[in-house]
């Protein structure tokens, strides 16, 4: 119950922890669950492993102020996956208010992640992309390093 939620995430983070702080910036994601901030009933260790990460999170937002480094905790009601399927029984303890938040894709959520990461910059940068690609690549191309 440990050791996806947070063992993989603390192992992942610090493997990349050295060189990020090298370069002096980036943002380190932590998803996240509900159960982070309202304890489940029936589901003790959801719930530990959940607080868990995000303890992760909240530590590493102190330890990485004034670094250009950030950690971003992102939280989602319901992503539709295998978790229920693989871990039979674990749905009907849910609470029943959660179904009032509607269940998003993997790709929804992976979208939600990517734009917490873009800076605004790159955000205008694939709307004008969008409207005028050959205007983008030309000025990638003029402004871009020449070996």
């Amino acid at each position: 119950m440990l050791d996806a939620p947070l063992r993989s995430a603390y192992h992942d983070t610090y493997g990349f922890l050295a060189e990020m702080l090298h370069v002096g910036s980036g943002v380190i994601v932590h998803v996240g669950s509900p159960a982070s901030l309202v304890a489940w009933p029936s589901a003790t260790g959801y719930t530990v492993s959940r607080w868990a990460l995000r303890g992760l999170h909240e530590a590493l937002v102190q330890d990485l102020h004034g670094t250009g480094l950030h950690s971003c905790h992102v939280v989602f009601a319901e992503v539709a996956s295998e978790y229920f399927a693989a871990n039979r029984g674990t749905a009907g303890g849910r609470p029943t208010i959660g179904r009032m938040v509607r269940t998003i894709s993997p790709g929804e959520a992976a979208e939600v992640v990517v734009r917490t990461l873009h800076p605004p910059i790159l955000r205008a940068q694939q709307t004008v992309f969008r409207m005028a690609p050959e205007l983008v690549r030309f000025l990638v191309l003029v402004t871009g390093r020449h070996r």
